[in-house]
């Protein structure tokens, strides 16, 4: 029998992405492979940064249509994350932060608290501000101050000049008088604590009866429905915010560490810049525990220098120029990469130089494909905006056309945006004119993030499971060395993967209701 001879069936990495090919997702797919383990066995963990490892690569993008704190609380329930916006003033920005932090999924380690003498009307506006339904009052209205009683929602149906010293579950001489647990206590304990004296809320004391904590019935069950939940050492909820590159912003940096911001965002449309080299120095120099993620870059040229000017410093690329739904930077100002080529080549010269910067895909993902593609292209995670943008946790209202529900989302580079604050992402700080590089929009209604998120996450895996790969680092090392195989598209190939030849065809919203 003659030796056989090889077939080749499609193209490695190198081969697809050529020097000077603009590549876009679009423009390729992943030939299957061998899924010779259980669809069980699939991880997808991956570094957000340098030293935050997350479950799920989703990231929320910085835009006021779309992440805000009420969304990033749901991300980092669901094992992702999202990047406030800043298009606000400091003040609301930091208690966006501050809200994420304080919504722990299992303990409340800072717990909002009210002094002996304050009225039910300071306990509504908590509630107003905060959310909380649970209050403690302290002696003198600090955490490390011993407690003398707590309040809840029902408490706030007072009149609002009446005392809260006459409303509240006074703890009296006896500190028993309220359910209490001491410092140290673990999450299965406090649960049948709050069982055994068929309670809701446990306050955590120390020795002395000083406030330590808070710990609801409601905290402890949504740790149980979400494992996976994206928290900080202490098991608060992570938090991460946009800066911009001007030095009026160094007192937004400092308000935001403050808050307890663990991750800073230098946001601009063009990172390769001095001014963003200068406040990457000072976040950096001054609180070098904060990790620091550097954007938007779309070329090795790029990297090189930014890199060369910060080093390590850089906790994360953020990858992507242009490729947005509401973007119009490459028709305004003629420059910008293809998205899946920039997320290649920039996350390769990371590899090959042993940067271990992670790469985050920032733009172009319209579905759990892109997002597939966009990690074999070398991401570790994917920031978007319309994907997330129209869910129920989203900042807006919405609006109804022809019967569907929507909800606006809209370009920072577009007009509105940039006078709400967007600008500095785009202009230089004594430049009068703004230029539109972004459209304003609707989306369609997706639902919440806790229906939508694990849709996504689900057909991510189901894309693992094609193409043979149990997580994403196996996955990038077989990109690498040219072992995973890509094919490229034609248009008709394209419109052969859409549906086609229906009488009437209606899109269902991925996520469901």
């Amino acid at each position: 029998m003659s030796e056989q001879k090889e077939i080749i069936e499609g193209l490695s990495a190198k081969e697809l992405f050529l020097p000077g090919k603009g590549v876009t997702y679009d423009g390729f797919i992943i030939n299957p492979g061998i899924a010779d383990f259980a669809f069980s066995k699939i991880n997808l963990k991956t570094q957000l940064t340098r030293n935050i490892a997350i479950q799920h690569g989703l990231v929320g993008a910085p835009m006021d249509t779309v992440a805000e704190d009420r969304a990033a609380i749901a991300f980092d329930l669901e094992g992702c994350f999202a990047i406030k916006h800043y298009n606000n003033t400091i003040d609301e920005q930091a208690r966006m932060v501050g809200n994420v932090k304080a919504a722990n999924p299992d303990f409340i380690n800072e717990p909002k608290v009210l002094p002996q003498n304050a009225t039910v009307a300071d306990l509504k506006q908590i509630k107003k501000d905060y959310g909380f339904s649970s209050v403690p009052v302290t002696v003198d209205g600090t955490l490390d101050s011993k407690v003398i009683g707590l309040l809840t929602s029902r408490h706030a149906r007072n009149n609002d000049d009446v005392p809260v010293e006459a409303v509240m579950h006074p703890a009296g001489d006896r500190l028993e008088n309220l359910t209490t647990a001491p410092e140290g206590t673990d999450s299965d304990r406090a649960q049948e604590l709050m069982i055994q004296k068929n309670r809701k809320r446990l306050l955590i004391v120390d020795d002395l009866g000083r406030l330590k904590g808070l710990v609801t019935a409601k905290d402890l069950d949504r740790r149980k429905s979400h494992p996976h939940a994206t928290v900080d050492s202490n098991g608060r909820l992570l938090a991460g915010a946009a800066v911009s590159s001007y030095k009026e912003d160094k007192d937004r940096i400092d308000a935001l560490v403050d808050a307890g911001v663990d991750v800073l965002c230098l946001d601009t449309a063009q990172a390769a810049k001095k001014r963003i080299v200068n406040q990457a120095k000072y976040i950096k120099d001054k609180y070098s525990h904060i990790e620091l993620i550097v954007g938007n870059i779309a070329t090795i040229r790029q990297a090189k220098w930014l890199y060369n000017q910060l080093g390590n410093r850089i906790d994360a690329w953020k990858v992507g120029m242009g490729v947005g739904s509401i973007c119009t930077t490459p028709d305004v100002a003629g420059a910008g990469a293809a998205q899946a080529a920039a997320v290649y080549r920039v996350s390769l010269w990371n590899y090959l130089n042993s940067l271990d910067i992670p790469v985050m895909a920032d733009g172009g993902i319209r579905g759990s494909g892109d997002v597939v593609k966009a990690l074999a292209c070398g991401a570790k995670t994917i920031v978007a905006g319309s994907l997330f943008a129209g869910t129920a946790e989203a900042p807006g209202e919405y609006v109804y056309e022809e019967g569907v529900r929507l909800k606006k989302y809209r370009g920072m580079g577009s007009i509105e945006a940039q006078r709400e604050g967007g600008e500095k992402r785009y202009r230089d700080a004594k430049e009068q004119i703004l230029v539109s590089q972004g459209v304003p929009g609707f989306v369609q209604d997706k639902g919440s993030l806790h229906h939508f998120l694990p849709h996504i996450i689900k057909a991510i895996k189901l894309g693992f499971e094609d193409i043979g790969y149990k997580n994403i680092n196996d996955l990038r090392q077989a990109v690498y060395n040219g072992a995973r195989i890509f094919e490229e598209r034609t248009a008709a190939s394209l419109a052969e993967s859409k549906p086609h030849n229906l009488v009437k065809y209606r899109e269902e919203p991925i996520g469901g209701k």
